[in-house]
C-alpha cells in the first residue's frame, strides 16, 4: 500500500450512501448501548450542558442524548456529508430542539467553541495524524469537562490481523474483507496509542471509562478497545 493510499481519507460519503445492512450496522456509532453507557457516565460526573460527538456517523448516540436530557446541547460532527443528511432527517422526524449536527472532521476540526463533554468514539482508528486530533479534541473541552474516546492499541492490531486471518477468538462486528481497507492505518501502525502516549500528548493520565460505569458483557469491549476519560 502507497503512502498515498494511507494518507487519503476513508471515503465515509461514500460508505453511508451505498452501506446497507450489517455493512452499516458495523459502522454505526450509537449501537452497542453508547447513550445508555454515557448516562452512566453522567450519574457519576454530573450531566453537562453541552456535549459534542466527534464522528458521530447518523447521530444515532446525540440523537438519543438530546431526547433523554432535553436540557443540554447536543452537538454532531462527521466528515461525511450523507451522513448528516440522515441525521438531519432522523432531527426533523423527531422535532428535536436540542441538537444539531454538521459536516466536520479530525485531526483539525473547524468548530470552535467548547463544550462540557466531548466524545469520540470509533473515529481515531481512521485518522493519521492521531495526535493533532487528541490535542484538537481536548482544546474543545471545557475547564472541569470530559473527552472520553477509544483508540486502537498494539492489541487492536493483533485481534484486527487475526480476524482477517479467520482465527477471531470472538465475534467482531463488521465484514472481515472490509477491515483491511477501513483499517489500513491500524494495520500499517500509523495510529497506535498506548495510555503513556496519550498522556505524553494531553498532559493528563486517562482513566478508564470502566472504572466510573458498570462494564457490559460484550464482545467490542476488551483491551484491543480502550475506552478512557480525560478531566480538564
Amino acid at each position: 500500500m502507497s503512502e498515498s493510499d494511507l494518507t487519503t481519507p476513508f471515503d465515509w460519503h461514500r460508505f453511508w450512501t451505498e452501506a446497507d445492512g450489517d455493512r452499516r450496522r458495523s459502522a454505526h456509532v450509537g449501537q452497542y448501548g453508547k447513550a445508555d453507557l454515557l448516562a452512566q457516565f453522567f450519574e457519576t460526573r454530573g450531566v453537562p450542558d453541552s456535549v459534542a460527538s466527534f464522528g458521530c456517523g447518523p447521530a444515532a448516540c446525540p440523537i438519543e442524548l438530546a431526547t433523554r436530557y432535553p436540557e443540554t446541547a447536543v452537538h454532531g460532527y462527521d466528515a461525511a456529508p450523507s451522513a448528516i443528511a440522515e441525521a438531519r432527517e432522523r432531527i426533523a422526524d423527531r422535532g428535536l430542539e436540542n441538537v444539531t449536527v454538521a459536516v466536520d472532521h479530525l485531526p483539525e476540526p473547524n468548530v470552535d467553541r467548547s463544550f462540557d463533554l466531548v466524545y469520540c468514539y470509533a473515529t481515531l482508528h481512521y485518522v493519521d495524524d492521531v495526535e493533532t486530533a487528541l490535542r484538537e479534541l481536548f482544546a474543545r473541552v471545557a475547564d472541569g469537562g470530559h473527552l472520553v474516546f477509544n483508540y486502537p492499541n498494539r492489541l487492536t492490531l493483533s485481534t484486527y490481523r487475526r480476524l482477517v486471518r479467520g482465527e477471531a477468538d470472538r465475534p467482531l462486528p463488521g465484514d472481515p474483507d472490509d477491515f483491511r481497507e477501513r483499517y489500513r492505518l491500524v494495520f500499517a501502525e500509523r495510529n497506535l496509542l498506548s495510555y503513556d502516549r496519550v498522556e505524553t500528548i494531553l498532559g493528563r493520565r486517562p482513566r478508564s471509562f470502566w472504572s466510573v460505569v458498570e462494564r457490559p458483557d460484550a464482545p467490542w469491549i476488551g483491551r484491543d478497545n480502550p475506552l478512557v476519560y480525560v478531566r480538564n
